[in-house]
């Protein structure tokens, strides 16, 4: 074992720990498995992939459903609503877990009939390697809890355009094939679906490119 200091609350936190892997693997009491590598991919998953999916999974089911997830307003120091590039910006009063109960007893639908959303969230993602699906990255210490993704007004106005034009049912056909799921032609449903298509191409972007997050979304003609 050795002393590794560690920061909490803006402190310093001395905690003792394994110097290797056989260190590990024994005190785990699985000294003839690679206990340390299961167990550090349990861990990434769970703080990362999985953090992600339940994240994406809950924009997608409140789309799909109708059904709002409750967020609050983030306010400043004055107690006005904050703004970040021209939007208001929110918090999620409701984590994923309660909120995908509450669907669940609103529908009165069973957990499984949800499963073709997730696996489309799922296989959303594009890899460096050209790959889909979500994989677990050491290189990501923590991930912070994602807002509410909110359409922007160009994308609102966006969708309005589209149906003045008489093009909703058109790309609302198109977007229920790029995203895997069915997308209504109404005005809430455009503007979702084509901004959770900008997320999965930002997305598609980064991974080609290791590009850093950015909340921006790329315009379309």
């Amino acid at each position: 074992m050795r002393i590794k200091n560690y920061n909490s609350l803006g402190l310093t936190v001395p905690v003792s720990v394994f110097s290797n892997a056989t260190e590990y693997n024994v005190a785990a009491k699985r000294p003839n498995e690679d206990a340390v590598v299961e167990d550090a991919n349990d861990n990434l998953v769970y703080r990362g992939p999985l953090a992600d999916f339940r994240d994406e999974f809950c924009t997608a089911v409140e789309t799909a459903t109708g059904i709002a997830r409750e967020k609050a307003p983030v306010l400043d120091k004055e107690g006005k609503q904050k703004v970040e590039d021209g939007e208001p910006v929110f918090e999620w009063t409701e984590n994923e877990a309660k909120y995908f109960r509450r669907v669940i007893a609103t529908t009165n639908r069973a957990v499984e009939s949800f499963q073709e959303i997730a696996d489309a969230v799922a296989t959303a993602h594009v890899n460096e390697d050209e790959s889909t699906g979500l994989v677990a990255d050491p290189t990501v210490r923590e991930r912070k809890p994602a807002g509410p993704k909110t359409p922007a007004k160009a994308t609102y106005a966006m969708a309005d355009e589209l149906i003045k034009s008489g093009k909703a049912s058109h790309t609302a056909a198109d977007l229920t094939k790029l995203l895997g799921r069915h997308v209504e032609h109404d005005r809430e449903g455009l503007a979702r679906g084509i901004h959770e298509w900008q997320l999965a191409e930002i997305r598609k972007v980064k991974a080609k490119f290791a590009l850093p997050s950015t909340s921006a979304a790329p315009a379309t003609a």
